[in-house]
């Protein structure tokens, strides 16, 4: 595995060659640069017969298509390619493709909304799983809510925690906000982030 961990829309070729009759070569892409069972990649297995492409997040390996027969002979080199380029990637052997697939994607923005029952506010609660700020429009729809807003927001790098020495490194960030929630609005959700936003429901 080389190259830079948050690389993207690349092509990545290298010239192989079995040094031993049996055994497996393995290609690994799209590594997230995390390591054991945080670690996912995309594996392109050169087996004895078979060429097979997996998505591998820590230790469990899914086939992205089925294997396709493969024969490879010992001690003669190959060319290899494995093209990246948005959510498909597809592997050549000496410039013909063998397999191709869809990567699955994990969204960077995931969204709840839920009632709070004892003061009948929504609490829309925003996570962003990227390791960059993204910005999103919210439009509300099915109720009429105040443009004050409480929004609460928790950060920190994926392997920060909180110590007995730094007991304050990660802890939520709280501020009082104005928004119009009669049209759609934009807002700048943080890197590796949980805000969580608390409106008040208008009554009529």
């Amino acid at each position: 595995m080389v190259g830079d961990s948050t690389a993207y829309n690349y092509t990545f070729s290298a010239k192989i060659r079995r040094t031993q009759a049996r055994g497996k070569i393995q290609l690994q892409v799209r590594d997230n640069g995390l390591v054991e069972e945080a670690g996912h990649r995309i594996s392109w297995t050169l087996a004895d017969r078979t060429a097979t492409l997996y998505y591998c997040a820590g230790t469990v390996e899914r086939p992205l298509a089925p294997p396709v027969a493969l024969s490879m002979e010992e001690a003669r080199w190959y060319s290899v390619r494995m093209v990246c380029f948005n959510e498909k990637i597809r592997c050549y052997l000496d410039d013909v493709l063998l397999t191709e697939a869809d990567v699955p994607s994990c969204p960077s923005l995931t969204a709840v909304a839920t009632r709070e029952s004892a003061t009948n506010a929504i609490l829309l609660k925003v996570v962003n799983t990227t390791y960059h700020e993204e910005w999103a429009s919210l439009h509300l729809v099915g109720g009429h809510f105040s443009d004050d807003a409480e929004v609460i927001c928790l950060t920190g790098t994926p392997d920060g925690s909180n110590t007995p020495d730094n007991p304050n490194l990660i802890v939520p960030q709280r501020k009082q906000m104005r928004f119009s929630f009669r049209r759609p609005i934009t807002y700048a959700f943080p890197a590796n982030s949980v805000t969580v936003f608390r409106l008040k429901v208008k009554q009529h």
